[in-house]
């Protein structure tokens, strides 16, 4: 199989089609059907495929999106984690709403 070459900024610029479209190495572009575009880092971690968000193509340029995806690549192979932590839930910051029986007993 043929290896691909990265695709130019004219080129992405004519993707219209909706769904998710390879760009270079473990860079794709997603064109969702309101026409909104979205940079995707494609990595394994783990043993799992993952697809990172790396911002959406009106705000980063092709050339900074490569950039961070080749950071990125490198960062999985040195055992690294690119997905940025997860926020923890609503529920475990709120105060504990007490009981009827608690409330009554104090």
């Amino acid at each position: 199989m043929a290896r691909k070459r990265a695709l130019s900024v004219r080129e992405v610029d004519a993707i219209k089609k909706t769904g998710v479209h390879w760009v270079a190495p473990s860079l794709y572009m997603q064109v969702r059907p309101q026409g909104t575009r979205s940079w995707l880092l494609r990595c394994s971690i783990d043993g799992k495929n993952h697809r990172v968000g790396l911002g959406a193509c009106r705000d980063v340029p092709l050339a900074k999106a490569r950039d961070e995806a080749g950071r990125c690549r490198l960062a999985v192979r040195g055992g690294a984690d690119p997905r940025p932590p997860r926020r923890t839930p609503q529920r475990e910051t709120k105060p504990a709403v007490p009981t009827f029986a608690e409330a009554a007993y104090t």
